[in-house]
């Protein structure tokens, strides 16, 4: 199988539901919201939230991810899974 680029990530918002719903499983009530590419090397996948808090994942190019809740990093639960669901949808590093 051919892999699409990880940045390629940015324009497939189902591919990033599906990923932001993986990683944010167990974490209370979350909501997708938006994947933007950043000038350091990364896509954010972030929630919407009424408050002030936010959840992102960043994904960087190389494969590198990061899971935050606010300023806490926070686990990333069963990578193995979350790495054969971004194979699963065509992408890899």
């Amino acid at each position: 199988m051919t892999y699409k680029p990880i940045s390629q990530l940015l324009y497939d918002e189902r591919a990033c539901k599906i990923i932001f719903e993986l990683v944010t499983t167990g974490c209370g009530p979350t909501q997708f919201g938006h994947a933007e590419d950043s000038e350091l090397g990364y896509l954010t996948l972030w929630e919407k939230y009424g408050s002030g808090s936010t959840r992102h994942i960043h994904i960087m190019h190389d494969g590198l991810i990061e899971h935050y809740y606010g300023d806490q990093l926070e686990p990333l639960g069963n990578i193995f899974e979350l790495v054969d669901q971004i194979r699963m949808l065509g992408y890899s590093a």
